[in-house]
Protein backbone atom coordinates (compact mmCIF):
# COMPACT_ATOMS: atom_id res chain seq x y z
CA UNK A 1 0.00 0.00 0.00
CA UNK A 2 2.65 2.19 0.92
CA UNK A 3 4.19 1.85 -2.75
CA UNK A 4 0.87 2.69 -4.55
CA UNK A 5 0.95 6.25 -2.02
CA UNK A 6 4.07 6.46 -3.71
CA UNK A 7 3.03 6.10 -7.01
CA UNK A 8 0.07 8.35 -6.48
CA UNK A 9 2.73 11.54 -5.48
CA UNK A 10 4.49 10.62 -8.29
CA UNK A 11 1.54 11.16 -11.03
CA UNK A 12 0.68 14.10 -8.97
CA UNK A 13 4.42 15.67 -9.44
CA UNK A 14 3.46 14.70 -12.88
CA UNK A 15 0.37 16.60 -13.21
CA UNK A 16 0.56 19.38 -11.29
CA UNK A 17 -0.62 22.06 -14.22
CA UNK A 18 -3.26 19.69 -14.51
CA UNK A 19 -7.17 19.92 -12.89
CA UNK A 20 -6.60 16.57 -10.79
CA UNK A 21 -9.39 15.91 -8.47
CA UNK A 22 -8.84 12.73 -6.04
CA UNK A 23 -10.35 10.52 -7.59
CA UNK A 24 -8.50 11.06 -10.83
CA UNK A 25 -5.40 10.18 -8.69
CA UNK A 26 -7.23 7.21 -7.23
CA UNK A 27 -7.97 6.26 -10.50
CA UNK A 28 -4.22 5.97 -11.67
CA UNK A 29 -3.28 4.24 -8.95
CA UNK A 30 -5.94 2.08 -8.90
CA UNK A 31 -7.83 2.77 -5.37
CA UNK A 32 -11.02 4.02 -4.06
CA UNK A 33 -10.65 7.48 -3.04
CA UNK A 34 -11.22 7.00 0.28
CA UNK A 35 -8.55 4.17 0.87
CA UNK A 36 -5.72 6.45 -1.17
CA UNK A 37 -6.67 9.60 1.06
CA UNK A 38 -5.95 7.32 3.90
CA UNK A 39 -2.81 5.66 2.82
CA UNK A 40 -1.56 8.34 1.48
CA UNK A 41 -1.76 10.79 4.60
CA UNK A 42 -0.23 8.09 6.27
CA UNK A 43 2.80 7.82 4.04
CA UNK A 44 3.29 10.80 3.17
CA UNK A 45 1.94 13.23 6.39
CA UNK A 46 -0.23 14.93 3.89
CA UNK A 47 -3.29 14.85 2.07
CA UNK A 48 -3.04 14.15 -1.46
CA UNK A 49 -4.68 17.42 -2.13
CA UNK A 50 -2.48 19.31 -0.06
CA UNK A 51 0.50 17.72 -1.69
CA UNK A 52 -0.75 18.66 -5.04
CA UNK A 53 -0.94 22.50 -3.60
CA UNK A 54 2.39 22.05 -2.52
CA UNK A 55 3.72 21.14 -5.64
CA UNK A 56 1.95 23.68 -7.41
CA UNK A 57 3.25 26.29 -5.42
CA UNK A 58 6.68 25.11 -5.70
CA UNK A 59 6.06 25.54 -9.16
CA UNK A 60 5.28 28.40 -9.12
CA UNK A 61 8.05 29.92 -7.19
CA UNK A 62 10.24 28.62 -10.20
CA UNK A 63 7.74 30.17 -12.57
CA UNK A 64 8.00 33.69 -10.83
CA UNK A 65 11.70 34.19 -10.77
CA UNK A 66 13.04 32.14 -14.13
CA UNK A 67 10.03 32.57 -16.54
CA UNK A 68 9.41 36.22 -15.82
CA UNK A 69 5.21 35.72 -15.81
CA UNK A 70 2.86 37.92 -13.87
CA UNK A 71 1.40 36.30 -10.75
CA UNK A 72 -2.76 36.23 -12.73
CA UNK A 73 -0.33 33.92 -15.39
CA UNK A 74 1.64 32.31 -12.25
CA UNK A 75 -1.90 31.52 -11.26
CA UNK A 76 -3.91 29.53 -14.32
CA UNK A 77 -0.89 28.49 -15.61
CA UNK A 78 -0.57 26.15 -11.92
CA UNK A 79 -4.03 25.32 -11.83
CA UNK A 80 -6.03 27.95 -9.87
CA UNK A 81 -8.61 29.63 -11.27
CA UNK A 82 -8.71 33.16 -8.77
CA UNK A 83 -5.75 34.74 -8.60
CA UNK A 84 -7.57 36.06 -5.29
CA UNK A 85 -7.30 32.67 -3.76
CA UNK A 86 -4.09 31.90 -5.24
CA UNK A 87 -2.32 34.73 -3.79
CA UNK A 88 -3.95 34.09 -0.29
CA UNK A 89 -2.82 30.85 -0.39
CA UNK A 90 0.41 31.10 -1.70
CA UNK A 91 1.37 33.68 0.95
CA UNK A 92 0.28 31.14 3.50
CA UNK A 93 2.63 28.24 2.32
CA UNK A 94 5.53 29.99 1.19
CA UNK A 95 5.45 32.57 3.77
CA UNK A 96 5.18 36.06 1.30
CA UNK A 97 2.84 37.08 -1.65
CA UNK A 98 3.66 35.56 -5.35
CA UNK A 99 4.16 39.42 -6.43
CA UNK A 100 6.93 40.00 -3.45
CA UNK A 101 9.22 36.61 -3.92
CA UNK A 102 11.74 38.36 -6.75
CA UNK A 103 12.12 41.29 -4.25
CA UNK A 104 13.31 38.60 -1.71
CA UNK A 105 15.26 37.18 -4.31
CA UNK A 106 16.71 40.34 -5.15
CA UNK A 107 17.87 41.32 -1.85
CA UNK A 108 19.10 37.89 -0.86
CA UNK A 109 21.24 37.97 -3.89
CA UNK A 110 22.49 41.31 -2.31
CA UNK A 111 23.10 40.63 1.52
CA UNK A 112 24.84 37.74 2.99
CA UNK A 113 22.46 35.85 4.97
CA UNK A 114 22.47 36.87 8.44
CA UNK A 115 21.30 34.88 11.79
CA UNK A 116 17.87 35.05 12.75
CA UNK A 117 15.61 34.04 15.76
CA UNK A 118 12.47 34.15 16.31
CA UNK A 119 10.28 33.15 19.55
CA UNK A 120 9.73 33.31 22.81
CA UNK A 121 12.66 33.81 25.36
CA UNK A 122 12.75 30.24 27.03
CA UNK A 123 14.63 27.83 24.90
CA UNK A 124 13.90 24.41 25.42
CA UNK A 125 14.62 22.80 22.53
CA UNK A 126 18.26 21.97 22.49
CA UNK A 127 20.41 20.25 20.26
CA UNK A 128 23.88 19.76 17.73
CA UNK A 129 23.66 20.01 13.98
CA UNK A 130 25.98 17.67 12.49
CA UNK A 131 27.08 18.09 8.82
CA UNK A 132 28.71 16.01 6.19
CA UNK A 133 31.76 16.90 4.90
CA UNK A 134 30.65 17.19 1.20
CA UNK A 135 28.57 20.71 2.47
CA UNK A 136 31.26 23.57 2.15
CA UNK A 137 30.43 26.52 4.02
CA UNK A 138 27.02 25.26 4.89
CA UNK A 139 24.35 27.55 6.15
CA UNK A 140 21.59 25.36 8.49
CA UNK A 141 18.12 26.81 8.69
CA UNK A 142 16.19 25.22 11.57
CA UNK A 143 11.65 25.76 12.30
CA UNK A 144 9.67 24.99 14.56
CA UNK A 145 6.21 24.46 12.19
CA UNK A 146 2.49 23.46 12.73
CA UNK A 147 2.75 20.40 10.73
CA UNK A 148 5.17 17.56 9.42
CA UNK A 149 5.67 19.52 6.53
CA UNK A 150 8.24 22.97 5.69
CA UNK A 151 4.81 25.10 4.76
CA UNK A 152 4.07 28.44 6.06
CA UNK A 153 6.13 30.80 8.38
CA UNK A 154 7.73 28.43 11.45
CA UNK A 155 6.61 29.66 14.82
CA UNK A 156 10.13 29.96 15.90
CA UNK A 157 13.42 29.03 14.18
CA UNK A 158 16.97 30.25 13.50
CA UNK A 159 20.11 30.42 10.78
CA UNK A 160 22.98 29.08 11.79
CA UNK A 161 26.45 28.92 9.69
CA UNK A 162 27.97 25.30 10.01
CA UNK A 163 27.95 22.79 13.00
CA UNK A 164 27.25 23.59 16.55
CA UNK A 165 24.92 24.13 19.10
CA UNK A 166 20.87 25.32 18.65
CA UNK A 167 18.55 26.28 21.08
CA UNK A 168 14.97 26.81 20.33
CA UNK A 169 11.52 27.41 22.49
CA UNK A 170 9.05 24.32 23.03
CA UNK A 171 5.57 26.24 20.95
CA UNK A 172 2.72 23.58 20.91
CA UNK A 173 1.14 24.92 18.46
CA UNK A 174 4.04 24.39 16.15
CA UNK A 175 5.75 21.00 17.99
CA UNK A 176 7.59 20.07 14.33
CA UNK A 177 10.75 20.83 13.92
CA UNK A 178 12.16 20.39 10.10
CA UNK A 179 15.67 21.74 9.25
CA UNK A 180 17.43 22.42 6.10
CA UNK A 181 20.84 23.15 4.53
CA UNK A 182 22.40 25.31 1.65
CA UNK A 183 26.11 26.10 0.55
CA UNK A 184 26.42 29.52 1.46
CA UNK A 185 27.63 30.02 -2.16
CA UNK A 186 23.53 29.26 -3.49
CA UNK A 187 22.08 31.74 -5.40
CA UNK A 188 18.49 33.17 -4.97
CA UNK A 189 17.08 29.84 -6.73
CA UNK A 190 18.47 27.52 -5.08
CA UNK A 191 17.69 28.86 -1.94
CA UNK A 192 13.93 29.52 -2.85
CA UNK A 193 13.27 26.57 -5.04
CA UNK A 194 16.18 23.68 -4.07
CA UNK A 195 16.17 20.83 -6.47
CA UNK A 196 17.44 18.13 -4.16
CA UNK A 197 17.29 19.77 -0.77
CA UNK A 198 18.83 18.14 2.34
CA UNK A 199 16.88 18.18 5.38
CA UNK A 200 16.47 16.78 8.94
CA UNK A 201 13.37 15.97 10.22
CA UNK A 202 12.33 15.28 14.14
CA UNK A 203 9.77 11.98 13.85
CA UNK A 204 7.80 13.22 16.50
CA UNK A 205 5.43 16.59 17.76
CA UNK A 206 7.94 18.34 20.10
CA UNK A 207 5.80 19.30 23.44
CA UNK A 208 8.14 19.16 26.32
CA UNK A 209 11.99 19.49 27.01
CA UNK A 210 14.11 17.26 24.16
CA UNK A 211 18.32 17.44 22.96
CA UNK A 212 18.34 16.29 19.49
CA UNK A 213 21.15 15.72 17.10
CA UNK A 214 20.49 17.11 13.21
CA UNK A 215 21.54 14.40 10.69
CA UNK A 216 21.17 15.49 7.46
CA UNK A 217 19.81 13.11 3.65
CA UNK A 218 18.73 14.07 0.44
CA UNK A 219 15.13 14.73 0.50
CA UNK A 220 13.43 11.75 -0.73
CA UNK A 221 11.52 12.32 -4.03
CA UNK A 222 8.10 12.01 -2.90
CA UNK A 223 7.77 14.24 0.02
CA UNK A 224 6.67 18.06 0.11
CA UNK A 225 8.82 20.41 -1.00
CA UNK A 226 9.97 23.24 1.23
CA UNK A 227 7.63 26.09 0.35
CA UNK A 228 8.67 28.37 3.20
CA UNK A 229 10.73 31.16 1.82
CA UNK A 230 13.66 30.86 4.44
CA UNK A 231 15.61 34.17 3.16
CA UNK A 232 12.41 36.16 3.93
CA UNK A 233 12.44 35.00 7.29
CA UNK A 234 15.34 36.83 8.36
CA UNK A 235 13.27 39.89 8.51
CA UNK A 236 10.85 38.60 11.53
CA UNK A 237 13.07 38.33 14.44
CA UNK A 238 16.26 39.66 16.01
CA UNK A 239 19.47 38.48 15.47
CA UNK A 240 21.04 35.29 17.05
CA UNK A 241 22.07 31.99 16.27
Amino acid sequence: MTEAAYAAAAFIRGHTRDPLKLADVADAVGYSPFHLARMFTAAVRMSPMRYLAAQRFQLSKQLLLTEGLSVVDTCHEVGFSSPGTFTRRFREAVGVAPGELRAVADDFAEHTPTPFHRGPSRHLVTGRVVLPDTVPEPLVWIGLFAGPEPIGVPGAGLLRFGAGEFTLPVLPSHPWLLATLVEASAGPLEQLVPGAPRVALHPAPILGPVHLTLRFRTAWEWEAPILTALPALRKIGVSGG
